[in-house]
């Protein structure tokens, strides 16, 4: 009988356990989750409480915890569901969209490629009953669009509004998503103090504007926008009389959703996500919600159309990652808070 090589045979005996090993951790992972019993994708012989679903932990080190994942309805133990290359939870092109959602839910966005979201609010009366800390926190903190693409200006000038706009044709891209917010008196109404206000009004009608100071016309307002080239342009224009600068706003323009609604009530996000929130259909705030939230407001009763969408764009625009889910969430933990106190 050969002499046997305890060295060979260790070795022998170690690569066995390897192979073991491995198909035992490929199973717990990614086969059945047999070993895996309170489904949190992290496997019991290194999981310190394997009873106990921990939400905390990213088990597919995707860049999300396994709470946002089961909030979403992604895969715990999969990084890469779309296999496009990119870990799900990770943001290739600092957009602050990570690029599952701009590969899968934001109208098929290259997570490669940067697309910039803008906020612009340009007011030419001196107040609102907007939150702007609500708002702002909507935007920056939530929807994660940068600081320097927040601007909410009141008192605007006709120069101002020049320079704002000059400067927003310089620096938004084909890649950009712009959400434009203009509020002014409409055909010279509310001026009752005679101030020098800019006001947007019907050429038609050149008489009502004439308590305006200065004047922007329908048509004026369609050649400034036509300087703008994002991807999407989403306008919503709100005014006494707002709904009659509709078909003009958006004639000539592919790539532009028109919304003119009348006050202050609706079009500004922050303001309308309880009623935003409750839209059927997907899970995270887009221009889609604001429209059918528009259609469906019973006090407007206009005869003129409020929303022209030529080309689909507002079921496209999304205003970025925050989930209606975590709204819900967030809302009701105040709720529970409010009555404990």
């Amino acid at each position: 009988m050969p002499e046997k090589n305890p060295l060979r045979s260790l070795m022998t005996t170690f690569a066995a356990l390897g192979l073991l090993s491995c198909v035992v951790i490929g199973a717990v992972l990614y086969v059945n989750g047999l070993l895996d019993p309170d489904k949190d994708g992290v496997p019991t012989w290194r999981d310190p409480q394997p009873e106990v679903y921990d939400g905390t932990v990213d088990a597919d080190g995707d860049g999300w915890i396994n709470d946002y994942e089961q909030m979403i309805g992604t895969d715990l133990a999969d990084p890469d569901q779309d296999q496009d290359g990119l870990s799900d939870g990770g943001d290739a092109d600092r957009d602050g969209m990570s690029n599952w959602f701009e590969r899968n839910v934001a109208t098929r966005l290259d997570p490669r490629v940067y697309n910039g979201r803008y906020y612009i609010q340009l007011m030419s009366i001196p107040f609102s009953n907007v939150n702007e800390t609500q708002n702002r926190g909507f935007w920056v903190d939530r929807e994660r669009i940068e600081p320097d693409h927040y601007l909410v200006r009141y008192s605007v000038t006709l120069a101002t509004f020049r320079d704002i706009i000059a400067n927003l044709s310089q620096e938004v891209t084909g890649n950009d998503l712009l959400f434009l917010y203009l509020k002014t008196h409409g055909n010279g109404a509310a001026n009752a103090g005679g101030e020098p206000t800019l006001c947007f009004a019907d050429e038609n009608h050149p008489d009502q504007a004439d308590r305006c100071g200065e004047v922007i016309t329908y048509r004026e307002l369609n050649a400034y926008l036509g300087e703008l080239h994002p991807r999407y342009l989403a306008i919503v224009y709100s005014s006494c009389a707002g709904t009659d600068a509709v078909q003009v706003l958006s004639e000539g323009a592919e790539n532009r959703t028109v919304i003119g609604v009348m006050g202050l009530t609706l079009g500004v996000p922050a303001m309308d996500l309880p009623l935003l929130a409750r839209i059927t259909g997907n899970n995270y705030f887009s221009l889609e919600d604001l429209t059918i939230t528009i259609r469906e407001n019973n006090e407007d009763t206009t005869s003129q159309p409020r929303i022209a969408d030529p080309a689909d764009i507002a079921r496209r625009f999304y205003f970025g990652e925050y989930s209606k889910e975590e709204y819900r969430r967030t809302q009701l933990e105040i709720h529970h808070e409010g009555e404990e106190t």
